[in-house]
């Protein structure tokens, strides 16, 4: 099992990512002012400016910015996505398998298992060449 550390991420490039930011910040400035909010519409609007100035003249000055950024998205998926799974579980998972236990239902057949082995025999060994064409 490979445990995903913060030195595999690749990091996007300094451009792409003032670019986004620059942007996104430029779409939250429009809906302060949509919302009559003034003063954090300018205020995002300068550091949308401010951004795409720094990423159109000199991209490198972004990096400590980027790899921050690219941290705090490592940090989240380490707390989101077993949060996530653990609801999907305890959700839909948990409650299907108490509800087929609670009916008696057997998806392994290994209840009342009187042989030592699990495997099925198969009453038919020789197998056809054709049942190999088109098996998808």
């Amino acid at each position: 099992m490979h445990i995903m550390k913060f030195s595999d991420i690749e990091l996007p490039s300094n451009k792409k990512f003032g670019t986004v930011i620059g942007l996104f910040l430029a779409l939250v400035s429009l809906y302060f002012f949509y919302i009559n909010n003034i003063h954090f519409g300018i205020f995002f609007i300068f550091i949308s400016i401010i951004l795409l100035v720094i990423t159109s003249i000199k991209p490198v000055l972004l990096t400590n910015l980027n790899k921050v950024w690219m941290l705090i998205g490592f940090i989240l998926s380490k707390i989101v996505n077993p949060l996530v799974l653990g609801i999907i579980f305890f959700i839909i998972i948990t409650p299907i398998g108490i509800f087929l236990r609670v009916i008696g239902r057997d998806e392994l057949k290994i209840k009342n298992a009187s042989s030592s082995s699990f495997w099925e025999r198969k009453e038919n060994a020789k197998v056809e060449p054709e049942s190999y064409k088109n098996q998808f």
